[in-house]
């Protein structure tokens, strides 16, 4: 049985994570998300919600920062500067 969040690595380098309830090769997701699975720092932090606060899109942004989209769009929510009213628009 595979929990949210679960991590199978090694040394440093993470394989595979269990996300949602399902298993992700995180070395096929980083052929497209190079930074994907990564931890954020607070300079990424700050950059990305001073982006969004510029009119960046949550789409300009994953691809700047190469994350999945689902992946801005979570620390963005978790960041407080985007809302489900704005997410909507």
């Amino acid at each position: 049985y595979v929990t949210t969040e679960q991590e199978i690595s090694i040394g440093h380098e993470i394989l595979i994570r269990a996300h949602n309830g399902r298993l992700v090769d995180v070395s096929k997701v980083r052929e497209e998300f190079p930074r994907a699975y990564e931890s954020w720092s607070e300079r990424e932090d700050h950059a990305l919600v001073e982006g969004y606060r510029h009119g960046l899109t949550v789409a300009e942004l994953a691809k700047r920062h190469q994350r999945q989209l689902g992946a801005v769009q979570s620390r963005l929510k978790k960041l407080g500067a985007l809302t489900a009213k704005k997410e909507q628009s």
